[in-house]
């Protein structure tokens, strides 16, 4: 009697059954269960859960940004801006890595204010082999201009990851529209977003370390080549610190710098364009980093201007020229 309730003693105490065998205990904690093919079990108490089986439309998606940059974007005069904004992944199939994404800012500019709006469709981490990957984006971007212009531009990136720490690419815009945005009595001035094309190439030198080298072509009244560079450095998980410029042959320029707050915590510079599965579902940049967007146009002829100024009856020798027209600048 007395080795059986050692026995039934012996059984309890291990969390099995009596008949099971005393040396391998069954093991009932829910902390070591696989309740979900997504979930991949436990380590050091923690349950290690897969990115696909993460809540699909929650605030860690979302990033804000801050940048201050100097613009002289083509026939327009120098500028400094500041903006804020906000950029939000929204996940469609994230065990394929395919997401929605929508962003905008303000900015503020010396001779008024500016609102971006960028949305649009994404896909990482397509396996050629283990040491290519194919990525993907359509994106739509919207501009209120400080001269009151609404126009659009459609933007495709396209690229592959090639192993851990490289990256090639090619992105162009093409603007959907254009807009009257002052006139004179001889032409009209118009305003779009830029014509281009750029390939661009970017590597991580770490984890939190990653630099972005472009060349690429302005067209349209511009029609200049255009080189950019960027580098960004994650100062923690949730905070990316990039410094961003390009310049083309014409003298005209962007440069800045934009700290982004990553609420994903992934750790990952966010200004830069990635394709692989590296970088998840980290939503691609909008224009409002520092990027030359938009472009003036004159349509029409151009009054003559004498070398000798005629006098007007009232004595004044300033030719009379008309609203906007100073000579060669648009004001």
């Amino acid at each position: 009697m007395r080795n059986i309730l050692l026995l039934l003693t012996l059984s309890l105490s291990f969390g099995c059954h009596p008949s099971s065998s005393l040396l391998v205990p069954q093991i009932s904690s829910p902390a070591y269960r696989v309740q979900d093919p997504a979930i991949q079990g436990t380590v050091g108490g923690r349950r290690m859960v897969h990115p696909a089986s993460r809540p699909t439309n929650d605030w860690r998606h979302l990033h804000l940004d801050v940048t201050n940059q100097a613009l002289n974007e083509p026939q327009e005069d120098s500028t400094y801006a500041a903006s804020v904004g906000a950029n939000y992944t929204i996940p469609l199939l994230p065990q394929y890595s395919i997401a929605a994404q929508i962003g905008g800012d303000v900015t503020f500019r010396e001779k008024g204010t500016e609102y971006d709006v960028t949305t649009g469709i994404f896909k990482r981490g397509l396996k050629l082999n283990d040491s290519f990957e194919l990525g993907g984006a359509l994106l739509l971007d919207y501009r209120h201009t400080q001269r009151d212009g609404n126009i659009f531009g459609v933007r495709p990136s396209v690229g592959v990851d090639i192993g851990e720490d490289d990256s090639f690419g090619v992105e162009g815009v093409l603007p959907l529209d254009s807009e009257t945005v002052a006139r004179t009595p001889t032409m009209k001035i118009v305003q779009e977003m830029v014509r281009r094309v750029d390939a661009h190439w970017g590597h991580d030198w770490t984890q939190e370390l990653a630099t972005e080298f472009s060349g690429g072509y302005m067209f349209g009244e511009i029609d200049s080549p255009v080189v950019g560079a960027q580098g960004a450095y994650a100062l923690h998980p949730s905070i990316n610190l990039a410094l961003i410029g390009e310049i083309n042959f014409e003298g005209d320029y962007a440069a800045g710098i934009s700290v982004v707050f990553d609420l994903s915590s992934s750790g990952r510079p966010s200004t830069v364009r990635r394709y692989g599965s590296k970088q998840g579902l980290v939503p691609f940049t909008k224009r409002s980093f520092p990027f030359m967007v938009t472009e003036l146009s004159e349509e029409g002829n151009p009054p003559v201007i004498m070398s000798t100024p005629i006098p007007d009856p009232g004595g004044d020798t300033t030719p009379n020229l008309p609203p906007g027209f100073d000579g060669g600048v648009i004001q």
